[in-house]
């Protein structure tokens, strides 16, 4: 059992690579064998072991339970909040509610960025938001109804970054709605998403036309001089492609 925190870092630090190249049983005899080395070093070890627990929700839930019946420092929490909501989604969706708790009971941090808290939440609620209707409606309240252009962003940033070979076809329709956001740089990530995505959802088309038309008369009322626009515009290209927009939407975007 490596005892030096050195050592335990160096684990902690190869715990993502070893997760993707050993069997569960090995896996689970190394979350056993690092459970001696949290006292001196819980923000390392902590974190590994729930790495290494993969797809063993049964690993997980224990975890679980013993992190909170103890009482640790906000770091080890935040640590293991960014390491379980790194789950495989299976894991995520049976253990959305406790991994929720976990995240709202992190306390606030000296020098931690006043969004450190919702930028946990949005990776955990971007990943579980194909099949999680609440995952949905917590980021819609943050991105469309939410005061702070910082928060949306970091939201919108979340469901970009949960699906890094482009946003599912499933999954378009939805992220269309949140367009109507506000916040410029919100919606621009979620626009340039919906522009990249490998193919639209055609029945959400003419709504999705809609969205992108107002939120484009918005930008330009409100003389947005950044990327919103002009990546607004490509996404009306993307969806001219799929579906010819007619006449009348044509006039409106040259209008």
């Amino acid at each position: 059992m490596p005892t030096t925190a050195l050592a335990l870092n160096a684990v902690a630090a190869s715990g993502s690579a070893l997760a993707g190249h050993l069997d569960g049983p090995t896996r689970l005899r190394l979350v056993e064998w690092l459970r001696a080395g949290r006292p001196r070093n819980p923000r390392a070890v902590w974190p590994t072991q729930f790495v290494l627990a993969a797809d063993d929700l049964a690993t997980h839930r224990r975890l679980l339970d013993e992190l909170r019946g103890e009482v640790h420092e906000p770091a080890v929490l935040v640590a293991v909040a960014l390491a379980a909501c790194s789950a495989p989604t299976t894991v995520l969706t049976a253990m959305a509610p406790e991994l929720r708790a976990v995240v709202e009971a992190i306390p606030r941090r000296p020098g931690a960025l006043p969004t450190e808290k919702q930028r946990i939440r949005a990776g955990l609620e971007a990943r579980l938001a194909g099949s999680d209707a609440g995952a949905r409606s917590w980021i819609t309240e943050q991105v469309v109804s939410g005061p702070s252009p910082g928060v949306a962003g970091t939201v919108a940033k979340a469901i970009v970054e949960a699906h890094p070979d482009g946003l599912p076809p499933p999954l378009t329709t939805w992220t269309g709605t949140l367009l109507v956001t506000k916040h410029a740089d919100a919606a621009e990530r979620l626009a340039r998403a919906l522009r990249d995505a490998s193919a639209l959802e055609v029945d959400s088309l003419p709504a999705l036309t809609r969205t992108v038309l107002d939120r484009l008369t918005a930008a330009a009322e409100g003389r947005d001089d950044g990327g919103l626009p002009r990546t607004l515009l490509h996404l009306l290209v993307v969806i001219d492609e799929a579906r010819p927009l007619g006449a009348h939407a044509t006039e409106e975007v040259h209008g």
